[in-house]
């Protein structure tokens, strides 16, 4: 669950408007679904901030990951984003829709609501639960995604994705290990950094450090806990992929790579 406000940084980017409220499926430049790491570059987003029924509607989901796409796009990528009832969770499902979506983009970004290991949609299509043993990323095009949601990448949600073999060809899964906050930054900011030449490990630790506080406070009496933020990486000895940038991916490793992640404080 991402809870909290935070104010967007005015950096200047390429803008994609959309209403908060209004669902939406925005495309632009070419898509392939068979052209794995090559000529075609492509960025897949879902964002959902209406959830109803749950009192707990977000605010900054939806522009924060079409600010995303805007900074992508104006490097030269193509991108599709899928906003409140057009976010499918069958965009990102192996047995659903991710050959067309999720994983026929090179990097990918959700930002929703989630827990360990569960990823929350509200979508037209699909059960609108995500988890990583419904996935298998990177056999077709995908090699970095970014899921801006609450504690996805904790513990056990790092070793569900171990232990479910996600590891065929995709380089990082970066997340949170605590909560996060409801932020159009970070995203906004994962790109800006990626656009300037960053490693993705250190977009999403600029990004993440810059979005967040250190700690959060529930609000109505309840508890301050620390924020953390998380990524999970696969490499092999034949295919170093930690110095990876947006336009640096030369090798993908494969289904018996290692694996490791770290954590940090925000």
């Amino acid at each position: 669950m991402k809870t909290s406000k935070i104010t967007f940084l005015a950096l200047p980017a390429l803008a994609l408007l959309a209403s908060n409220a209004d669902a939406g499926f925005y495309t632009s430049g070419p898509w392939s679904t068979s052209d794995m790491d090559g000529s075609t570059w492509e960025v897949y987003g879902d964002a959902v901030n209406d959830h109803p029924g749950t009192q707990s509607d977000l605010a900054n989901c939806v522009p924060g990951v079409l600010a995303w796409a805007g900074r992508m796009s104006s490097a030269g990528y193509s991108y599709q984003v899928g906003t409140d009832i057009d976010a499918w969770s069958v965009d990102f499902e192996e047995a659903g829709l991710d050959d067309l979506y999720g994983d026929a983009a090179d990097y990918a970004y959700i930002s929703t609501h989630g827990g360990s290991d569960y990823v929350a949609f509200n979508g037209s299509v699909g059960d609108n639960a995500l988890t990583s043993g419904e996935t298998y990323w990177g056999e077709l095009d995908m090699d970095v995604i970014a899921i801006d949601a609450c504690n996805v990448l904790d513990a056990n949600g790092r070793w569900s994705i171990f232990s479910n073999g996600l590891n065929d060809g995709t380089h990082f899964v970066l997340g949170f290990d605590s909560v996060s906050l409801d932020t159009a930054s970070n995203a906004d900011l994962y790109g800006y950094y990626l656009t300037q030449g960053y490693t993705h490990v250190s977009a999403w630790y600029s990004s993440t450090t810059a979005s967040h506080p250190a700690t959060y406070t529930f609000p109505n009496g309840g508890p301050t806990v620390n924020l953390v933020a998380s990524f999970v990486q696969f490499y092999s000895p034949s295919c170093n992929t930690w110095n990876d940038t947006m336009n640096t991916v030369s090798c993908d490793p494969k289904y018996d790579s290692w694996g490791a992640y770290s954590t940090w404080g925000l």
